[in-house]
């Protein structure tokens, strides 16, 4: 199963590369002004060199400890000796070689690294989209899930209860109420897939009323949940028991918001009911007035 560790270090490995590439710049301008690597003791250019060597080596050192790290995880066996062979040869990590068209330097270490992490990012998307796929299918059948319970919900929590009894079976990850933390507050989701880095809202909905309420109320998640390093894929299930809103509406009306990139929105039709008040409240209030 893809994990949340192994999105963190694919996010980790592409951050290493974008600073290799910028310490790799760095050198290749030093040596582009002295026509060859410094090498005057007295020379500021010199040291400012050699520190710069010692970054690019410790980061390529990272980038070989995480690569492994995920090629272990990912079952690739053949990855995990490929690093070690590089790892073994401490002395050319460092090493920066010309572009063809000489426009630039690059790292020799990183452009030998770069392919074979392209192929494994590769296999990591392909194994979390399946399970994107997997999650995205269980959540547009919300309906028929609360159908075959035989319950009638009269909330969300209702809805999604059943729903995460099926999400149990296909992710031993998944969670309800799972927290998004902030600065000033915490958020909690209705579902969240670690594994996937996917979350979920439900929003009940028995009345047009009603559904003003839930798109108010996905604006407010829209930003809190916005920004999050371990959740990347958000979606809103807007469960109505009658049809007060299209797909198409809905989808219309949040893709105008800033922080929509993340989001999809799910609009299904199912069994259900408001919550009756309760009536000696209701006779109270009556008097009241």
């Amino acid at each position: 199963m893809i994990g949340i560790e192994e999105g963190l270090l694919v996010n980790s490995i592409s951050d290493t590369f974008d600073r290799i590439a910028h310490i790799a710049t760095k050198q290749g301008h030093i040596i582009f002004r002295h026509g060859d690597v410094p090498s005057d003791p007295d020379s500021d250019e010199t040291w400012k060199f050699r520190d710069l060597k010692s970054l690019h080596a410790l980061a390529v050192q990272k980038l070989l400890r995480e690569m492994t790290m995920l090629a272990e995880r990912l079952g690739l066996n053949g990855i995990v000796q490929e690093t070690a062979e590089l790892a073994s040869r401490s002395t050319e990590l460092a090493d920066i070689s010309q572009d063809e068209e000489g426009d630039g330097f690059h790292s020799t270490s990183a452009t030998q690294l770069r392919p074979v992490f392209d192929s494994m990012e590769t296999l990591f998307k392909g194994r979390r989209s399946t399970g994107i796929g997997v999650l995205e299918t269980i959540l547009e059948n919300s309906s028929r899930i609360v159908q075959g319970s035989g319950i009638i919900p009269k909330s969300e929590s209702e809805v999604r209860n059943e729903v995460l009894k099926v999400l149990e079976f296909a992710f031993l990850d998944v969670k309800k109420e799972v927290s998004v933390p902030k600065t000033f507050k915490s958020y909690k989701p209705d579902i969240g897939v670690s594994s996937l880095m996917a979350a979920a809202e439900y929003k009940f909905i028995t009345s047009r009323q009603g559904l003003l309420k839930a798109m108010d109320e996905v604006y407010t998640d829209l930003k809190g949940y916005s920004g999050s390093p371990d959740w990347r894929t958000f979606y809103a299930v807007f469960y109505q028991t009658e049809q007060f809103a299209h797909h198409r509406e809905i989808e219309n009306e949040l893709r105008l918001l800033p922080d929509y990139s993340n989001w999809k929105p799910i609009v299904v039709v199912g069994p259900g009911q408001r919550r009756q008040r309760n009536k000696s409240k209701q006779i109270s209030k009556d008097l009241k007035e």
